[in-house]
C-alpha cells in the first residue's frame, strides 16, 4: 500500500511520524518486544486506533485512502514504538517531563492571553458598531425632525400669507366701502 497512515502525538506541534517507516519491534535497552506483529494482528482497527488515543497520539487518516489492517498494526506499533522512546527519554532526563509541563504552562498562559485580547477586540468592535447604529439612528430622528420642522415652518407661512391676504383684502374691502360711502354722499369728492 502506497498510503501511509500518519500518527500525531496530541500535545506536541502535530509531529507527525509515517507509519511506514521502519519500526524496531525490540526496546534496544532490554531485548524486550514493544508488541509482537502478531499480538497487534489479534486486534481489530478501531482497537488499533485506541492504542494510539490512549497514549496521547492521533492516526490522521488521509481521505478517499482505503487503510489495510496492516496499515493500522504499523499505525499502532509506532505508537507503542514512541511511548517507550518518551518513557526512556523520561527515565534518562527526569528534569525533561518538568520541561515539558513548563512549556505546556507556559504556552496555555499565552493562549489564554491572545483568546482575552481576542475577546477584548471583539467587545470593542461590537461597541462600535452599537454607538454606529446609534448615531445612524439620531441622524436619522434629526433629519425627520428637520424634515417636520420645515414641513411645520412652510404651514406656519403659508398661514401667515392667508392671514396676510386676508387683512390686505380686508382692508381693501373697508377702503372700498369708505370711497363708496364718500361718493354716495358726495360724488364730487376725489379719493386721494
Amino acid at each position: 500500500d502506497d498510503e501511509a497512515m500518519n500518527t500525531t502525538t496530541a500535545g506536541s506541534e502535530n509531529e507527525e511520524v509515517n507509519v511506514d517507516d521502519e519500526i524496531n519491534d525490540e526496546n534496544d535497552d532490554n531485548d524486550e518486544p514493544l508488541a509482537s506483529t502478531s499480538d497487534l494482528d489479534n486486534f481489530n482497527e478501531s482497537e488499533l486506533e485506541d492504542i494510539c488515543i490512549q497514549r496521547g497520539f492521533e492516526v490522521v487518516k488521509e481521505d478517499n485512502v482505503d487503510y489495510t489492517h496492516e496499515d493500522y498494526v504499523d499505525a499502532a506499533r509506532q505508537c507503542l514504538f514512541m511511548e517507550e522512546e518518551m518513557e526512556k527519554a523520561l527515565q534518562e532526563d527526569p528534569e525533561f517531563l518538568k520541561e515539558l509541563e513548563d512549556e505546556r504552562n507556559r504556552m496555555m498562559d499565552e493562549k489564554q492571553k491572545l483568546e482575552e485580547q481576542l475577546l477584548a477586540l471583539l467587545r470593542e468592535e461590537e461597541e462600535k458598531a452599537k454607538l454606529l447604529s446609534a448615531a445612524a439612528a439620531a441622524e436619522n430622528e434629526i433629519q425627520s425632525m428637520s424634515s417636520d420642522d420645515d414641513k411645520h415652518a412652510d404651514k406656519e407661512l403659508d398661514r401667515d400669507d392667508d392671514n396676510e391676504r386676508q387683512n390686505n383684502s380686508e382692508t381693501f374691502d373697508t377702503e372700498q366701502i369708505n370711497s363708496n360711502e364718500i361718493f354716495e354722499n358726495d360724488p364730487t369728492q376725489t379719493i386721494q
